[in-house]
């Protein structure tokens, strides 16, 4: 997943988990804090990422990164575009992405949807708010396959929103120490 990760440690942990690991949490916090994930976080996650890649894999690994953070910007640039989620949650993923493979980056994807689903879908049931986003779902797919209706977008409530960072960071530190994405089988080519 990352290269050679053996090469830097710090306290026999490789350089390659800590500094993910660590920029996450941070920027978790600051998303549950102030509902901000800082640039000044997120680009020198991405750049050293980068470095990191290219130092320890040299281009192979680098091009690898880069098609994860590709795959991100693919994903999640629309979510953001569709005001589903903030840019520093793209951001981050793309700064995580960097210290990815392609595949780890599509790991990290598919669980943090998932840690985000399970989070929203229990902030949902403790409002007593989830039958009215489930009515509103239902709307809307009824909207999009029946040829009569126009297209009915669900209005976000930003009320009703959490910190998405934090599912990220759940799903970044998650991924590098076990990749359970990989362990449950999900992909064919894993």
């Amino acid at each position: 997943m990352f290269g050679k990760i053996e090469d830097v440690q710090f306290l026999g942990v490789s350089a390659g988990l800590i500094v993910p690991a660590l920029a996450v949490c941070v920027a978790a916090a600051t998303d549950f804090l102030w509902g901000k994930i800082f640039n000044g976080l997120t680009l020198p996650l991405f750049l050293l990422g980068v470095a990191w890649g290219l130092w320890t894999g040299g281009f192979s690994a680098l091009s690898n990164s880069l098609l994860g953070v590709a795959l991100v910007v693919a994903l999640f640039a629309p979510m953001y575009a569709f005001g589903m989620m903030g840019a520093g949650d793209v951001k981050l993923l793309m700064g995580v992405s960097a210290w990815l493979s392609w595949r780890g980056s599509l790991h990290l994807v598919v669980l943090a949807i998932l840690v985000g689903g399970v989070i929203s879908a229990c902030l949902l049931v403790l409002k007593g708010r989830f039958g009215v986003f489930f009515l509103k779902i239902r709307r809307f797919f009824l909207s999009v396959f029946v040829r009569e209706l126009e297209v009915e977008f669900p209005k976000i409530d930003r009320t009703q929103t959490f910190p998405f960072g934090i599912a990220i960071a759940i799903s970044t530190v998650w991924t590098l120490l076990s990749d359970p994405v990989k362990r449950w089988g999900i992909f064919p080519w894993d």
